[in-house]
């Protein structure tokens, strides 16, 4: 999927304030993509879940939680699959370099532990595809999601 990214179109964009207030108006610009896409509630759903995820995490982890980071969101399309593509500024750090193994069990010893460390599984598992890029200066994370009706070996072809 990542290699066809030359023929997508630009179907939705927004730059927001790192902060987690923000990430609700960037979830919006998803959701109104996603409708465009594709009218399927479940394929929606999922695009928000991901980037929402995404987001938090930059502003948790990547800026934490210090003022005057941003994040920029672009959402690309072809006939096959949807790219939320994020940018930020944030210092360098690949979600997926230390990421365990989907089937790795995740011990939790509180209920504050129950969410921890997993918003790069719950962004992993929505998408298709994920890829980490380091910018000049940033990061770029690329989510990719096959639009429903299509098949990988479609795609591909």
């Amino acid at each position: 999927m990542p290699e066809q990214m030359h023929a997508a179109d630009i179907v939705g964009s927004v730059r927001i304030p790192a902060t987690l207030s923000a990430v609700r108006l960037l979830c919006d610009v998803v959701t109104d993509a996603a409708m465009q896409l594709c009218d399927d509630a479940e394929f929606s759903a999922l695009l928000e879940i991901a980037a929402a995820e995404a987001a938090n995490n930059i502003v948790i982890h990547g800026y934490c939680d210090n003022p005057g980071g941003w994040i920029h969101l672009e959402i690309k399309s072809t006939p096959n699959y949807v790219c939320l593509i994020l940018n930020d500024g944030a210092p360098y750090f690949d979600p997926l370099a230390n990421s365990p193994a989907e089937d790795t069990p995740v011990a939790c010893t509180s209920a504050t532990d129950s969410s921890m460390g997993m918003g790069v599984f719950i962004f992993k598992d929505a998408m298709d595809c994920i890829r980490y890029r380091m910018l000049d200066k940033g990061n770029q994370l690329l989510m990719y999601k096959l639009i429903p009706n299509k098949t990988v070996k479609e795609v591909m072809a």
